[in-house]
């Protein structure tokens, strides 16, 4: 079985002062790094993304958005990684 690896980056400067994961809200921007996979997959979901109003993200090769709102950046991290699996 072979392991995808995700990193969100980059996501508030809340987070490093605080001990908690800051709550994930429309408008936001973080960068995602996808590990694990072949490099051109990688190069094409690695990128900066925003959370829509609908308060969801477009990643490529799934056809339906992704809910990120509301979610901590580890909560958004697991279900990047299952839809990838």
């Amino acid at each position: 079985m072979r392991t995808i690896s995700l990193i969100l980056l980059g996501l508030f400067a809340v987070a490093s002062a605080s001990a908690q994961e800051p709550i994930l809200q429309s408008g936001q921007s973080f960068s995602l790094r996808l590990a694990g996979v072949p490099a051109e997959d990688q190069t094409a979901i690695s990128q900066i993304y925003t959370i829509s109003d609908r308060g969801s993200i477009k990643l490529l090769y799934l056809t339906a958005e992704m809910r990120a709102v509301g979610l901590r950046p580890s909560e958004l991290a697991r279900n990047i990684e299952s839809a990838y699996k």
